[in-house]
């Protein structure tokens, strides 16, 4: 062997961990660009429309249902030299390194041993995953804005740096209404731990009023904010648009009639869902501490997706990032989370190219047995984890 070529082979030796993470970024970068060009109808019939509203009468109006936050930040791309398209998706892309990245910081956080490799592992994971590809290079959406924020904000619940969680979970919401999925995994983390007051809660809305001040400066008030998000919740009259929810075992998810009928008592089910978690917890004194943070903030995500009327399919895209996670850090997990992958995937492919490979009531019963699946597998994990009396 050549002098150099061992000199090479030990740095490489040295600096591995860096040379796998720059092998994802570059395969991330490859995997998405095929996809700039692409057009789905969501970019067709709104991005697109939006970004010229945008570039010709600035942040002084509300425009579709951008959040302001968002609505500046596209504001600030109609000044770059790129295509609309090009620039939705290149600022979903940024973001989606960013997601990765903290995904592999909690991950590593939660591990006593290859905390490097682990975390490498799944930021690797996250960001070549066909769902964060599809959603951002392909669809053109933001989720993984504010799941990145919704991501951090559990760390820093784990970590106990109570402050910065509800300013990270403030910045989630600034971007998406779905951030209040992860609301009943605060509640809780307060209820059992008590280790912050619940006055921090108002961080949250203090944070979403901070982060729209640039629009608040160009006309609009600090109640549109929040009014954006309350009109959302009426705009989608359907128990399912696209999503295998657990209520199209009984209905047809895009059945007006159906929503009138069943939305109350969904909602209601939904919170009974929540509690029953919560209470079989507390009752076997299983804390949110080490790994179960990660897996009750799963568990609880999924819970309100899955049972919740006008679900989106995108609408899991939060616990499913969360999947990823659990599936590097309990691999008993990895088909669970393989399964769940390709559910979603099947609800992307037929949205976004018009091919329907699995009608969408076996999607649902697909869904039901992995919740189910997930249930039984993470609470007997938490098991061992519990503190004596």
């Amino acid at each position: 062997m050549l002098k150099a070529e061992r000199k090479l082979l030990e740095w490489a030796d040295r600096h591995l961990q860096w040379i796998v993470i720059a092998i994802f970024c570059i395969l991330g970068a490859v995997i998405r660009w095929p996809l700039r060009d692409l057009v789905s109808g969501d970019s067709y019939y709104f991005l697109l429309p939006w970004y010229e509203q945008i570039k010709e009468n600035g942040l002084s109006q509300q425009v579709g249902d951008y959040n302001l936050l968002y609505q500046a930040l596209i504001a600030l791309l109609t000044f770059l030299p790129l295509e609309p398209l090009h620039a939705y998706k290149l600022l979903s892309v940024i973001f989606d390194y960013i997601l990765a990245a903290g995904a592999g910081f909690l991950t590593a956080s939660m591990v006593k041993q290859e905390k490097l490799w682990k975390g490498t592992i799944a930021f690797g994971a996250v960001l070549l995953s066909p769902l964060v590809v599809l959603n951002s290079a392909a669809w053109a959406q933001c989720d993984a804005i504010y799941t990145c924020f919704g991501v951090l904000s559990l760390l820093a619940l784990y970590k106990e740096r109570h402050i910065l969680a509800m300013v990270l979970l403030g910045l989630s919401f600034t971007f998406k209404l779905q951030a209040v999925f992860l609301l009943p995994m605060f509640l809780f983390m307060y209820y059992s731990r008590r280790r912050f007051s619940a006055l921090l809660f108002l961080i949250v809305p203090l944070t979403m009023c901070a982060a729209s001040l640039p629009s608040v400066f160009l006309g609009r008030s600090f109640a549109d904010v929040f009014l954006i998000y309350f009109s959302q919740t009426s705009s989608y009259p359907y128990m399912a648009m696209n999503y295998p929810s657990a209520w199209l075992l009984l209905v047809n998810g895009m059945s007006s009639s159906a929503y009138e009928l069943l939305r109350l008592p969904a909602i209601v089910f939904t919170v009974a869902a929540l509690a029953m978690l919560m209470l079989y917890w507390l009752r076997k004194k299983i804390l949110p501490e080490g790994q179960n943070v990660l897996i009750m903030a799963f568990l609880l995500c999924f819970t309100c997706v899955l049972f919740l009327p006008s679900m989106h399919e995108r609408y899991g895209f939060i616990y499913e990032i969360f999947a990823i996670v659990l599936a590097v850090l309990i691999p008993r997990t990895a088909p669970l989370c393989v399964g769940l992958t390709a559910v979603t995937v099947c609800t992307y492919g037929s949205y976004l190219f018009n091919w329907e490979s699995v009608p969408l009531k076996t999607l649902a019963v697909l869904n039901l047995a992995l919740y189910a699946a997930y249930v039984y597998t993470l609470c007997r994990r938490m098991l061992p984890l519990r503190t004596e009396e």
